[in-house]
């Protein structure tokens, strides 16, 4: 999995900063500590799998000279590939930018201000051929979309199939 998901992200993040006109993936490794024989093991054997991503060498606790720290009983490694994303600057970034589209409407919904018709979705006035509906982390019950099994997450990735919009198309 690590090998789709880390190019993926590497790619997608490389085109929204270049849409966005700024940073927003700051990749960095991190220092792994074993606290017990067992994790330096686990670390060896998924080491053939994720080759690109694991440090290939589990130093031993001679060969640390962070000032200030404990050496690790069991050694340390580095996970290779890693970072972090400044999610609130993509998010306002984007909204900026959708909202220079006039595609983003700051407006408290109210199910009974819509209406389908013929295939294309209408709302105060404005007409839709496809809309993507989110309710994120403040999900409620009850909901206007009660044929709908919803459940409440936090953390989760929504991933829909749209074969019809290509980033090419959008950037």
């Amino acid at each position: 999995m690590a090998d789709e998901a880390i190019p993926a992200m590497h790619d997608f993040f490389a085109e929204a900063e270049n849409f966005l006109g700024t940073s927003l993936l700051r990749r960095i490794k991190i220092l792994k500590f074993f606290t017990e024989k067992q994790e330096a093991d686990l670390w060896q054997k998924k080491q053939g799998d994720l080759k690109n991503y694991l440090d290939n060498h589990i130093y031993l606790k001679d060969q640390f000279s962070l000032t200030g720290l404990i050496p690790p009983d069991y050694g340390f490694a580095f996970v290779e590939e890693s970072g972090n994303v400044n999610t609130e600057k993509f998010i306002q970034k984007t909204r900026d930018w959708l909202i220079a589209q006039n595609s983003l409407f700051e407006k408290k919904f109210a199910f009974d201000s819509t209406c389908l018709h013929e295939g294309l979705y209408f709302f105060e006035g404005n007409m839709f051929e496809k809309t993507i509906f989110c309710e994120g982390w403040r999900f409620s019950l009850p909901s206007p979309f009660e044929a709908v099994q919803l459940k409440p997450a936090k953390g989760e990735l929504l991933h829909f199939h749209a074969p019809q919009l290509r980033s090419e198309e959008h950037t």
